[in-house]
């Protein structure tokens, strides 16, 4: 008797801002590899960081050869505000061609993970730590320890990365089953 062995779904998630490159690479419902790429450095031009940009994203193209490549949509005020910004969504779609590819709303990942709890960038960290990536909870604190002090203000490095792994996550539950996987039990 011949068992099927289906491989798990390879997924790149990509999450761009006007500073940084949100990573997050799956093999199935299981993240492997996560990062945050600076985008901008002083002194370099537009068009050599995005070059540069395009080159790492090859290479990760390469490296995890992934059958889903998700890149997340910025909001369309993010990207009247960053004319770089937009040349880097036009240059990674066209990185990508080619290649099966979604480019997803943010707020649309955000509101699967987050299911009924409002979808913000800490609510969705703080689920994705709770429940699917338990390692990361020390940089979920770091952005919760700006909040509590009082700094909401302030840039939140990591959600971009929060973000990034919301992108694959929401894709995988998406593409791999036909019936959706019922939300997280809430804690009390």
């Amino acid at each position: 008797m011949k068992k099927d062995h289906t491989r798990p779904i390879r997924i790149l998630a990509l999450n761009p801002t006007a500073k940084y490159l949100g990573i997050a690479a799956f093999k199935g419902n299981e993240l492997i590899h996560w990062q945050i790429r600076k985008l901008r450095e002083k002194g370099k031009k537009q068009s050599e960081l995005l070059a540069k940009t395009k080159r790492k994203i090859q290479e990760l193209l390469t490296g995890y050869e992934p059958e889903i490549v998700v890149i997340g949509h910025p909001t369309e005020l993010q990207l009247k505000n960053s004319p770089f910004l937009k040349a880097l969504l036009k240059g990674m779609r066209e990185t990508v061609k080619g290649r099966s590819h979604l480019v997803i709303p943010l707020i649309e990942a955000r509101k699967f993970i987050c299911r009924d709890a409002k979808p913000t960038k800490m609510n969705t960290a703080k689920i994705i730590t709770i429940y699917h990536c338990p390692w990361l909870y020390r940089r979920y604190e770091r952005e919760l320890k700006k909040e509590l002090e009082g700094q909401w203000w302030k840039r939140k490095y990591h959600t971009t990365l929060f973000d990034a792994i919301a992108l694959g996550l929401y894709c995988y539950e998406r593409f791999s089953r036909r019936a959706p996987s019922p939300p997280p039990k809430s804690k009390p």
